[in-house]
């Protein structure tokens, strides 16, 4: 395929949206997209992207993220993820 500059390139970029999940804080719920390669993507709770998109490294987010990453990154049929009391 050759594109207008005739240099037989055409670049094409596909973005796929990632799963947009909420994990139970205490009391309250992180809204985040898991991405396989950039981890989890802070959002507002309604989708949008929040501007800093990622927690400080000693939010209460990371040691509840890292036990639903270890019991399998389970997800109900909300979106919301499954943490077990236990572990």
């Amino acid at each position: 395929m050759t594109n207008k500059r005739g240099n037989g390139m055409t670049l094409i970029h596909l973005a796929v949206a990632s799963p947009v999940i909420r994990l139970r804080v205490g009391k309250i719920y992180h809204t985040f997209e898991m991405h396989s390669y950039c981890g989890p993507m802070r959002l507002y709770a309604d989708g949008e992207t929040v501007n800093d998109n990622s927690w400080s490294e000693n939010s209460s987010f990371w040691p509840v993220f890292q036990k639903w990453l270890k019991q399998g990154a389970r997800v109900d049929e909300c979106g919301r993820g499954i943490v077990s009391e236990g572990d």
